[in-house]
């Protein structure tokens, strides 16, 4: 079976070996197309002139979003609602593959989008505070510019800007007002306007990434090698640097961003197949069954850095970063929100308009915060006519 999918960084691809190695193991035959350059924006595009050449993969690795936008074209293989493993979901992750009451994808994990890790080797170099609050952060950033080292770095991919951008909506709004964005008339709160203003504030604390769209596993290399401080990212960002041999409590601490301590902002990860008519492989079902099964849900989720989507599956953390997600995840103090920037709360082309707008604002210093956000009110009331 051909399966398309963006899965070309190190922690992606050490997962995907752990993947393969059960499905060989089960005899099922597995052909990776991955996306030239893992870009998670040019999969929608592929796919467009796969279905209009009447070609679709067999399975693609898919945001939520465009699942949705998939499923309602029709072009979506019905997975079973009855399958065994359907049961053992969380009830939040079986929401979100299921469209329209119909199972549509499957779930291969759970990531958390409101993360910061910080670089241990520097904060004990320097003497920082471990930065859980935004004043912390403001001392530490202070501190590794005048040492020689950028205070921050992120991506200014697409989808990672998003993420950032949406880290900080999280942050400024708190999580009611934030599923209000969700909502008409919810992105004209002034809250937005002071994400965007952190938004500035942060950019020109990573210099050396400005005018540059780092792709997020260079963003981390710059993390890896003590160049930068701090790194904006989902938990994925943990994967990447457990693959480069770095360790968590060790090497780099991981917190939740602050503002958001109490929210566990999340996007789920999954394989959606698709229907090739007479064509369409026998296998899918047992692919997907064995996608599922505890063993590999650990060991899948420990190489990427998330969290497994089953219910059933004994906890075994492997470090402190993955002990403290797993027990936010499962604290019910914690409210659970889904992500706007992979999908579970944003159409397609609205995400790409608002990431497109967004690189506009990092890369131009001169465009006025308050103009963006008007740009985005505006964005988004088209969106929702």
């Amino acid at each position: 079976m051909e399966v398309l999918h963006w899965w070309t960084s190190a922690s992606e691809r050490l997962a995907l070996d752990h993947l393969l190695q059960r499905v060989n193991r089960d005899g099922v035959l597995w052909r990776s197309a991955p996306v030239p350059g893992g870009s998670v924006a040019a999969v929608p595009t592929l796919l467009r002139s796969r279905l209009l050449g009447r070609t679709p993969p067999d399975w693609a690795h898919l945001s939520m979003r465009n699942v949705r936008e998939l499923a309602r074209m029709g072009v979506l293989i019905d997975l079973g609602a009855q399958a065994d493993w359907v049961r053992s979901l969380h009830p939040l992750v079986r929401e979100a593959v299921t469209v329209d009451g119909t199972l549509r994808a499957v779930p291969l994990g759970l990531h958390r989008i409101n993360t910061l890790l910080y670089h241990r080797g520097l904060w004990q170099a320097f003497g920082l505070p471990e930065p859980r609050r935004w004043s912390d952060i403001a001392r530490c950033a202070e501190v590794l510019a005048r040492e020689g080292v950028m205070p921050f770095v992120w991506s200014d991919e697409g989808a990672q800007l998003l993420t950032l951008f949406e880290i900080l909506l999280l942050s400024a709004l708190g999580p009611f007002r934030f599923r209000r964005l969700f909502q008409p008339g919810g992105w004209e709160d002034e809250g937005v306007l002071q994400a965007l203003e952190h938004l500035r504030q942060l950019r020109a604390l990573c210099p050396r990434s400005a005018g540059r769209a780092l792709a997020w596993p260079l963003a981390g290399r710059e993390f890896l090698l003590g160049r930068a401080g701090m790194w904006l990212s989902g938990d994925w960002a943990r994967g990447e640097l457990n693959a480069w041999g770095m360790r968590a409590g060790l090497d780099y601490g991981c917190v939740a961003v602050p503002g958001t301590e109490a929210t566990y902002l999340y996007l789920v990860d999954g394989l959606a197949a698709f229907d090739r008519g007479p064509r369409t492989s026998p296998d899918l079902a047992r692919l997907a069954t064995i996608l599922t099964e505890p063993a590999l849900q650990r060991s899948f989720n420990r190489a990427k850095g998330s969290t497994g989507v089953r219910t059933d599956v004994p906890d075994a953390p492997g470090d402190p970063a993955e002990a403290a997600t797993l027990r936010d995840f499962q604290d019910p103090r914690i409210e659970k929100l889904p992500g706007l920037a992979h999908g579970l709360g944003m159409n397609g082309r609205r995400a790409e308009q608002t990431a497109e707008l967004l690189a506009a604002f990092v890369r131009d210093p001169r465009r006025p915060p308050v103009g963006t956000w008007a740009e985005l009110v505006r964005l988004i009331r088209g969106a929702s006519a």
